[in-house]
This record gives structure tokens, sequence and C-alpha cells, in this order.
């Protein structure tokens, strides 16, 4: 299906979103549109999978993670770049309910699991 995972509207009653790479690619204010899209477009009790670049939650590395994030503040200078930690938080204030946390790619990628909570 064509379109912006911004603006466009996503089909409903999900079992399982997947974003890989989609978040880093956002620009800082697009990211919390496209949670809440993916938290409307879930059926509750449905799994979010963010798959991306992330930084270290308690410090400024891994250096691979942080050097792909300078890469798209270069092109796109309100671009986003963030923690798991970052994104948990981020996923709480959006009624999810954060399961776990795991490295995809070591010092470069790790994978966010969230549930969608009961209807809002």
């Amino acid at each position: 299906m064509a379109g912006d995972a911004v603006t466009c509207a996503w089909p409903g009653e999900q079992d399982v979103v997947l974003m890989s790479w989609i978040l880093s690619a956002l620009r800082e204010p697009d990211v919390g549109i496209v949670l809440e899209q993916a938290w409307h477009s879930l059926r509750p009790g449905g799994l979010l999978v963010l798959h991306d670049f992330m930084l270290d939650d308690p410090g400024p590395g891994p250096a691979l993670a942080a050097l792909w994030f300078l890469q798209y503040l270069a092109y796109q200078s309100d671009s986003a770049s963030f923690s798991a930690a970052d994104l948990r938080a981020r996923l709480r204030r959006t009624d999810f309910l954060t399961t776990t946390t795991e490295d995809l790619i070591p010092g470069i990628t790790k994978v966010v699991l969230a549930r969608k909570a009961a209807p809002r």
C-alpha cells in the first residue's frame, strides 16, 4: 500500500506493526505522530516491533549508531536520534506496554517490542 506514514490513514485491527529503519528517517515531530498511527492501527494486545538505529541507554554510544544519526542530521536538521529508553518512554506516553529490548545488529540497531494496551 503506497503512502506517507505520517499523513496517510493506516489500516486498522492489525495483529502486528513492524517499523524497520523508519523512525530514524523521520523529523523529530513526526516520530510521535507515527507511534500514534501505529497505536490506532493495532487491535488491543497487538504487537509493535521497532527496529532501528539506537543509542545506548546510559551514554553517548555506540559509535556506529551515533554516526548513522549524524548522517541523517546532516540532511535533515530536525531529525531525531534516540535510545531504546527514549523510545520506551514515548511508547508509554502513547499507551503502549513495552515488553523487551534486544540488540539486533550489535553496536548499530536494536529492537523494541511493545503491546497495545486496552482501548482508550
